[in-house]
C-alpha cells in the first residue's frame, strides 16, 4: 500500500486538481462551440483528431483517478458561493485596471473622452457588484 504524509498528499493534490482541470476545459473546448465578445476560438482541430484527442484524455482522467486512489490523495471541494464571489472580486479588480487614470500612467494621455469611458467602465463595475 502507497502512502503519502499529509503534507505531500496537499501538494500533490493541489497538482492533480489543476491538470484535471485544465483536461476538463480542454474536453470542453473540444466538445462545445462557444465564442466570447472579446475573444474567438478557431476551431482547427479536425472531427478525426478531436475523436483522437478525448480518447486520450479520457484515458488520462481514468489514470488520474486511479492514481488518486492508490495515493488516497484528498477532493479538493469547491463550494460555488466561494467561487463566484472570488471571480466578482477579480473581475471588478480587472476592470479597475484599466480605468483611464491607470492606462494614463502607463501608456500616456487618451484619445477618448476619459469621464464617458471611465463612466462605462464604472457602470460594469457596478453590476458585477449587484450580482
Amino acid at each position: 500500500m502507497n502512502s503519502l504524509s499529509e503534507k505531500h498528499k496537499r501538494a500533490v493534490s493541489s497538482t492533480i486538481h489543476i491538470l484535471e482541470k485544465s483536461i476538463d476545459e480542454m474536453m470542453y473546448m473540444l466538445t462545445n462551440h462557444f465564442d466570447g465578445t472579446s475573444y474567438k476560438v478557431k476551431e482547427d482541430i479536425d472531427d478525426k483528431r478531436k475523436t483522437e484527442i478525448l480518447k486520450k484524455i479520457k484515458k488520462l482522467k481514468k489514470l488520474i483517478e486511479n492514481f488518486s486512489a492508490e495515493y488516497k490523495l484528498n477532493k479538493n471541494v469547491i463550494i460555488q458561493s466561494r467561487v463566484f464571489e472570488s471571480k466578482k472580486t477579480f473581475w471588478g479588480i480587472y476592470l479597475e485596471d484599466i480605468s483611464s487614470d491607470r492606462l494614463n500612467k502607463k501608456y500616456g494621455a487618451m484619445s477618448v473622452d476619459e469621464k464617458e469611458y471611465d463612466g462605462k467602465l464604472q457602470n460594469m463595475i457596478n453590476f458585477i457588484k449587484s450580482l
